[in-house]
């Protein structure tokens, strides 16, 4: 189980949006939205503001809201370890402004090393997942032939206007931003052709 976040923004030429580059060779290539693999901490409890897992459940055709609830964690946790970019605030009208500060960034460090959950980190930091600042998009699953199974809800938010320019990654995480433009106007992200994020 995985999941992906589709950022996008508006730019001076168009709709704009977030790709990860993953350095390697890979039959399905290694440009992707910023996303990853569930962890069990994606189970764990943590503050939560907006539609609950059983909104997610229905919208993604989830067996259960277990894995509907780690869907969303996994997608606010993966776009924290890669981006920099952190869905969640204090309450539903807050948003972390930086995630680049030496506390946030020591923190993003030891979740993307799995040396402290993610849900340890929101806890400690008095901070809720603004599941409200996400909406669905769509579910891509694997045939079953694929010797490597996929199962990813991709998700799409308006990047946060407080996170206005590039952050840095972890030194050990070997990902980069690649921007990227959405051609035209009024781009309707249910069509936009999605695939697998490369691990």
């Amino acid at each position: 189980q995985a999941a992906s976040v589709i950022f996008v923004r508006d730019g001076d030429n168009g709709l704009e949006t977030i790709l990860t580059y993953r350095p390697g060779t890979s039959p399905l290539g290694v440009v992707a939205f910023p996303g990853g693999t569930a962890l069990p901490g994606d189970d764990e409890s943590a503050s939560w503001v907006g539609p609950g897992a059983e909104y997610w459940e229905e919208q993604f055709h989830f067996s259960d809201v277990a894995q509907a609830r780690r869907s969303v964690m996994a997608a606010v946790r993966e776009s924290f370890e890669e981006t920099g970019i952190l869905l969640a605030g204090e309450d539903e009208q807050d948003v972390v402004e930086r995630s680049s500060t030496p506390e946030l960034m020591a923190w993003r460090e030891a979740v993307a090393a799995q040396d402290k959950s993610f849900s340890d980190f929101l806890t400690s930091s008095g901070l809720s997942v603004r599941a409200d600042l996400l909406r669905p998009v769509a579910r891509w699953q694997s045939p079953d032939f694929f010797l490597k199974r996929y199962d990813i809800a991709y998700f799409t938010t308006h990047r946060p206007a407080q996170h206005g320019g590039p952050h840095p990654r972890p030194a050990h995480h070997p990902r980069r931003d690649v921007p990227a433009r959405i051609p035209g106007e009024g781009t309707d992200l249910r069509g936009v052709a999605v695939q697998a994020p490369q691990y």
